[in-house]
């Protein structure tokens, strides 16, 4: 069984210090993170699947139909003042208040912003962002934080037992968003195992394909190994983008490595493929 992401961190903390890939402030911004989200997913019940699950087509949620029970909007609420906590106790410079202005600013405005993330649209983003005066990273970031929790008990819910074998799509079969690290897994024919950036969801993905775009043209992919250790990274020079990959070890078990908590110490990686001129989605 996966350690949670808090047990994980815990377990990585000394290494993450002393080699200064987390100073102790990150390291505990990030514990106090991760011990928010799994609070948040335990507070929400799914009693019926939503109406705006798909059944039976992947992605199951369908963003166009979206909507947010009322009754789940305080405590949606209660959650994004904590996490506004986390924020600015690590970043007293970040004003969070104008987010939160927004989010209570009527009734459908919660939901309006979980549909405007999960589609991903660029430009309604940017334009969020702009009203409120915050940076697009810094919304996607507090965004993603904020909703996380609320849809990976909405799959754990609803999505635990979907048979994902026949998807081999390059976004979650669940909410749809892009991978944010992959592992290949040796005691399993080195199966390849995609997760999710948003709802920690993971599916199996062609050995052989570019995690982002697609493309299985073998001469426009590639990867970088780094020497004596687990980590690499894929590279596709048909769209330029590349993903984290960690190579679990014959002798590894699957569930020792959490995948969420290697993606933040693994910034090592990121610098050397956006060095090399790739990006992440």
């Amino acid at each position: 069984m996966m350690k949670n992401k808090s047990e994980y961190l815990k377990t990585r903390k000394d290494e993450a210090i002393a080699k200064q890939i987390l100073s102790a402030d990150d390291y505990a911004f990030y514990e106090s993170l991760f011990l928010f989200q799994e609070k948040q997913q335990g507070l929400f019940a799914f009693k019926n699947v939503p109406g705006y699950i798909d059944p039976d087509g992947f992605p199951a949620i369908r963003t166009d139909q979206l909507e947010i029970p009322a009754d789940h909007g305080p405590a949606l609420l209660a959650a994004l003042d904590e996490l506004c906590g986390i924020i600015t106790a690590r970043h007293p410079g970040f004003n969070t208040g104008p987010y939160r202005a927004h989010a209570v600013g009527s009734e459908k405005s919660i939901e309006s912003l979980a549909r405007t993330f999960l589609e991903g649209e660029i430009d309604a983003i940017a334009s969020i962002a702009g009203d409120i005066r915050t940076g697009i990273d810094e919304f996607v970031f507090m965004t993603a934080n904020w909703f996380s929790p609320y849809f990976s008990a909405l799959r754990a819910a609803v999505f635990g037992g979907r048979d994902t074998s026949e998807w081999n799509g390059t976004v979650c079969p669940f909410c749809g968003q892009y991978p944010s690290m992959a592992k290949i897994i040796e005691a399993k024919e080195n199966k390849r195992v995609l997760r999710c950036s948003f709802c920690d969801e993971e599916w199996v993905f062609q050995r052989i394909g570019c995690a982002l775009c697609g493309n299985d043209d073998i001469k426009k992919l590639g990867y970088y190994e780094f020497e004596s250790s687990p980590y690499r990274f894929d590279y596709c020079s048909a769209c330029g983008g590349y993903i984290k990959t960690f190579r679990l070890a014959r002798k590894t078990a699957e569930g020792s490595v959490n995948l969420a908590v290697e993606n933040i110490l693994t910034n090592f990686l990121d610098s050397s493929a956006i060095a090399m001129g790739y990006k992440a989605r």
